[in-house]
């Protein structure tokens, strides 16, 4: 699991999180409550490689858009330059959304009857 690729998770929308839950919890993993929401802590929360592989390619896809809109008059610069993507391409940025948003659906799970 140490190399899942890493999300950054929706606070809004914690489906992506319970699906893994409960895939950890199943007979395959078999694994406690609290085994289950520390794997999700390392994989999601905690720098590794798949954070770096994703900025690559995050920064590719960032480069590409910008080639293409470069020459669409009607944009606005801030669009034409993919400005909110850019400011988005962080890994720091990425583990803190993800630390913030576990530990709210960690709650909710801890706070469940199951």
């Amino acid at each position: 699991m140490a190399g899942a690729s890493p999300v950054v998770m929706s606070k809004d929308n914690f489906s992506p999180l319970d699906f893994v839950y409960k895939i950890l919890k199943s007979p395959v993993f078999g694994m406690s409550q609290r085994e289950a929401l520390d794997w999700m802590q390392q994989c999601f929360c905690q720098e590794h490689e798949g954070f770096h592989v994703a900025l690559k390619n995050y920064q590719n896809l960032l480069s590409n858009s910008r080639r293409f809109c470069e020459e669409i008059d009607y944009l606005w610069p801030v669009n034409r330059e993919m400005g909110l993507m850019a400011a988005a391409g962080s890994i720091d940025k990425a583990l803190q959304a993800n630390r913030q948003t576990l530990d709210q659906f960690s709650r909710l799970v801890t706070n469940s009857v199951e």
